[in-house]
């Protein structure tokens, strides 16, 4: 008796395990915008729950609204969980909660300020230069639609908007944009890591003299901004010496220098 009852013990205690963990789908629904109310159409929204990606899917518009579907997997044992959302790689502060099978069904999602956290780092000039961001922050930022334009000379006045922190300060520069890029797709930068654009990609050809140089992010503030000349780096330098680069002295520090050994994509 005792020996034949433990096959169905086994048994019971499996199905019992299979009861308290089932597969389950949370679903949740709503719309996006940037900070400033601004319908985000075509970005792509990933859910996290526990701090893995659990699912994502891309807004679609209807009637002027910016909205959302996704299903996230997960199993019984995450249900109240808390779920983190990011908008095109960007978090935002809106949570849910992982409930099956429905969750917030009429969530809305903000894509607050962008990270400016991503600065400008180091630099050559000419035609073949390139310029390098670093990511100063904490958190893993996606930098599409931000924009690198570099001024040539010290003629003339242009106006741009400097943003800092929250304090937006209107700049009179006297300098006319030569070029700029757009950069055009998902491009992640992780805490402490860098990004690299190539001149002859970017069409972006920095004097050798003097010139001046902005990040702006996709609302189009200004976040970094250097204004440079090469005999404030040396003044023997009418010119820069071909590879030598202008960067700041260690990863995200305030003060610029120049090297002689450039390190594109790489720590200053």
């Amino acid at each position: 008796m005792i020996w034949g009852a433990k096959p169905l013990f086994l048994i019971a205690l499996l199905l019992a395990g299979c009861v308290s963990s089932y597969s389950a789908v949370c679903n949740v629904a709503g719309r996006v915008h940037d900070f400033r109310g601004n319908p985000l159409f075509n970005v792509t929204v990933r859910g996290w729950v526990n701090g893995t990606d659990r699912g994502n899917t891309t807004t679609y518009e209807y009637f002027g609204e910016a909205l959302f579907t996704l299903d996230l997997q997960g199993d019984s044992t995450e249900v109240g969980a808390i779920i983190s959302f990011t908008v095109d790689g960007i978090e935002v502060p809106e949570t849910s909660t992982f409930i099956h099978p429905r969750g917030d069904q009429n969530l809305t999602l903000t894509q607050g300020f962008v990270n400016h956290s991503i600065l400008l780092n180091e630099f050559t000039a000419g035609p073949s230069g390139w310029i390098e961001l670093y990511n100063n922050g904490s958190k893993t930022a996606n930098i599409k639609d931000y924009e690198l334009i570099g001024m040539r000379g010290l003629e003339t006045q242009h106006t741009r908007t400097l943003n800092q922190g929250w304090n937006l300060v209107s700049l009179a520069l006297d300098s006319p944009v030569e070029s700029a890029y757009v950069i055009p797709y998902n491009k992640v930068v992780y805490p402490n890591d860098f990004a690299l654009f190539l001149g002859v990609s970017t069409g972006i050809n920095l004097s050798a003299s003097s010139g001046r140089l902005f990040l702006e992010d996709p609302y189009n503030y200004s976040i970094d901004y250097l204004a440079y000349t090469s005999s404030s780096f040396n003044t023997s330098w009418s010119v820069f010496p071909f590879n030598v680069s202008v960067g700041r002295m260690t990863d995200g520090f305030s003060n610029w220098t120049f090297f002689t050994n450039p390190s594109p994509g790489a720590s200053n």
